[in-house]
């Protein structure tokens, strides 16, 4: 389980998190990322993972596919 300290905005965590994850490789090019699966993970409910996820693809660190999800 991936923990997140709280001495931040859980939004700000939770980026901080995933930009981590995506730049240490702990995420593989092109797997795609769930959500659920992520909130599960930093015990967060989805809504500051959709933030963090926006914030990275402003960034062109993660993508958007045309059939949902993103990568």
């Amino acid at each position: 389980m991936i923990a997140i300290q709280r001495n931040q905005s859980l939004r700000q965590q939770v980026y901080q998190c995933l930009k981590q994850i995506i730049l240490k490789g702990d995420l593989a090019s092109g797997e795609r990322i769930i959500e659920t699966k992520l909130a599960e993970q930093l015990q967060v409910s989805r809504t500051p993972i959709r933030e963090a996820i926006s914030q990275l693809k402003r960034e062109k660190l993660i993508v958007s596919k045309p059939n949902g999800g993103f990568k």
